[in-house]
C-alpha cells in the first residue's frame, strides 16, 4: 500500500501508528497521521500556518483530543486504519497524480487529511486559517530531512568524525573540567561563562571531537554532543497563554535524543533566560544534560532572576587566550582562511594580526579580533591580486586593514607594528625575569615596558646579550 510513499512520508506512517498506541486508540485516525506530519516534517506546517510556534500549539491540542478518545486495547501492530483515515490516504494518493509527483509525500498526507473534512485535524487546520490551495502552493519545496531539528540542531559529534570541525588548540583545564562536572551525580549540568570572542564554540567543538575520537573517558562511550540554537527556545512567546504545555513538549523533545549532551549556545545572551523554565524539571531529575553558554553579564541577569535553577548548573569560567596562545590558534585556522581566499599566508602576518587587534581594536577580545583582522587582510589582498599581482598575506597587509577599520593612517600602524617585534621583546622580557631572583621580580612589568618601546635593533641585541650570559662561558 506504501509503496510509492517518499521515505518521510513512511516515517509519518509509522509515527502514526505510534501515535495511536500511544493514546491508547483503538485504530489509527487522520489526527494520528497528522501527528506523525508533525514529527517527521515541522517545517512544512510552519510554512502553511504562517508561525514557527503554531506547529506545537497543533500538536499539544491533536494530542488532547487522542487522549480524550483513548480506548486501552491491543497493540500498535493491531491499530488497524479507520474509514476515515483510509480515506485521508486516498486523497492524498489523488493529489499527487493530480499535481504529477511520482512519490506521495508529507505534502500530499496533509492535503488529504485536510480533505477529509469530518476529521478533529481537518477542523484544527481550517480554524487557523489553512487552505487547500497554500498547501498546494507548498508543493514545490524538497522534502526534509528526517533528523527533524537538523535545522536548528547539529550533531557536532557527526561532525567531528566527518572532519569538519578544526582541532581545539589549548583549553585542557577547561576540557577536563567540564568533563569532571558532566560525570558528576547532581549539579552535573555546565554554563560556559566567557566574553564574546574567547572561544566558547570552539571549546564546545573541542569537546565534541574528544567525544568522536574516543579519547574521553568510557563513562562517555557512545554520547553524543548536539549543539541547538537558541533561538529553538525564543520561538517561544511566554507572555502567550498556553506556552506551559508546549514547553512540556519541547522538554520532551530534547529528552529524545538518546541520551545526547545538549550544548544550547548564546543561551544567556540570544536567547529568553525565561525559556530555562521549562528545562528544570528534565535537570533536577537528571534526565538532561547541557552546556549552556553566555556572557559575564547574561550569567549575573540569570543568577539574579533565577537564583534556585542556577544551582543546577556548574560555572566554567572561559578567560580571553594569551597572545602567544591566540597564535597558536590562528596558525591552526590559517589554511582554511587561506583556501577561501585563495591566497597564502606569510609567517609575520599572523603574530602582527594578533597584536595589531590588540592595540587597535581593544574593546574586542582574543582570538575573535585576530581573526577578524587575518579575515580582512586576506579579502584585500584577493581583491586586489588581478592588479598587483600578489597572492600573499604579509604583514603591511595586517596593518592596511587594521587603519581601514580603526581610521588611523597605515604608517602609525606600521610603525607600531615595526617597534613591537613581538618575538624578540617577548622572548628577551622571559628571559630577564627568568634571571631575576624572586625578591627584584617587582621589575619585571617595568623591564617590559621599556622593551615595548625599544627599536627592533635594540631589542635584537638585548635578546642576543640574555642568550649569550644565560649560555655561561
Amino acid at each position: 500500500m506504501f509503496e510509492r510513499y517518499s521515505e518521510a512520508a513512511r516515517k509519518a506512517v509509522f509515527n502514526a501508528r505510534q501515535e495511536a498506541n500511544l493514546h491508547s486508540n483503538s485504530e489509527v485516525e487522520p489526527e494520528h497521521f497528522l501527528l506523525g506530519i508533525l514529527r517527521v516534517d515541522e517545517p512544512l506546517l510552519q510554512r502553511v500556518l504562517h508561525s514557527p510556534l503554531a506547529p506545537s500549539l497543533l500538536r499539544v491540542q491533536v494530542e488532547i483530543h487522542c487522549r480524550s478518545t483513548g480506548a486501552k486495547s491491543g497493540s500498535s501492530v493491531d491499530r488497524p486504519l479507520s474509514a476515515s483515515c483510509k480515506r485521508a490516504l486516498a486523497y492524498a494518493e489523488q493529489e499527487a497524480q493530480k499535481l504529477g509527483d511520482k512519490e506521495i509525500g508529507t505534502r500530499h498526507l496533509l492535503m488529504g487529511i485536510f480533505r477529509e473534512e469530518d476529521s478533529f485535524a481537518a477542523q484544527s487546520l481550517r480554524t487557523r486559517k489553512v487552505t487547500l490551495a497554500e498547501i498546494e502552493a507548498d508543493a514545490g519545496e524538497a522534502e526534509p530531512a528526517l533528523a527533524g531539528d537538523s535545522r536548528l540542531m547539529r550533531d557536532l559529534t557527526a561532525a567531528a568524525d566527518s572532519g569538519q570541525l578544526v582541532p581545539l588548540i589549548g583549553r585542557q583545564r577547561e576540557v577536563d573540567r567540564i568533563f569532571h562536572i558532566l560525570a558528576r551525580r547532581t549539579r552535573n549540568s555546565v554554563l560556559l561563562i566567557g566574553e564574546p570572542g574567547v572561544g566558547k564554540t570552539a571549546l564546545i567543538e573541542g569537546l565534541a571531537a574528544r567525544l568522536a575520537s574516543g579519547s574521553a573517558h568510557p563513562t562517555f562511550a557512545n554520547r553524543r554532543l548536539v549543539s541547538i540554537d537558541a533561538a529553538w527556545l525564543r520561538w517561544i512567546d511566554w507572555s502567550e497563554p498556553g506556552t506551559a504545555p508546549v514547553a512540556r513538549y519541547r522538554a520532551r523533545r530534547l529528552e529524545g535524543h538518546g541520551g545526547a549532551l545538549l550544548a544550547i549556545e548564546g543561551l544567556l545572551d540570544r536567547g529568553s533566560v525565561a525559556s530555562l523554565h521549562f528545562l528544570e524539571p528534565s535537570l533536577t531529575s537528571r534526565e538532561l544534560q547541557c552546556i549552556a553558554t553566555g556572557s559575564p553579564a547574561g550569567f549575573r541577569r540569570f543568577a539574579r532572576r533565577f537564583a534556585g535553577l542556577a544551582r543546577r548548573f556548574e560555572l566554567v569560567e572561559l578567560a580571553e587566550p594569551t597572545p602567544d596562545e591566540a597564535v597558536a590558534i590562528l596558525q591552526a585556522h590559517a589554511e582554511r582562511y587561506a583556501k577561501y581566499h585563495g591566497v597564502s599566508i606569510g609567517e609575520a602576518a599572523i603574530p602582527a594580526a594578533v597584536f595589531a587587534s590588540g592595540r587597535f581594536l581593544p574593546h574586542r577580545r582574543l582570538p575573535d579580533r585576530a581573526f577578524d583582522l587575518l579575515d580582512e587582510a586576506c579579502a584585500r589582498v584577493k581583491l586586489a591580486a588581478q592588479a598587483t599581482g600578489k597572492a600573499e598575506v604579509a604583514a603591511e597587509d595586517i596593518a592596511a586593514a587594521a587603519a581601514e577599520r580603526c581610521g588611523v593612517p597605515v604608517e602609525a600602524v606600521e610603525r607600531a607594528l615595526a617597534l613591537h617585534k613581538p618575538f624578540e621583546v617577548l622572548a628577551a622580557a622571559r628571559e630577564i625575569v627568568s634571571r631575576l631572583p624572586p625578591d627584584q621580580h617587582s621589575w619585571a612589568p617595568l623591564l617590559t615596558a621599556w622593551l615595548a618601546a625599544c627599536s627592533p635593533a635594540e631589542a635584537e641585541a638585548l635578546a642576543q646579550a640574555i642568550r649569550e650570559i644565560k649560555a655561561g662561558p
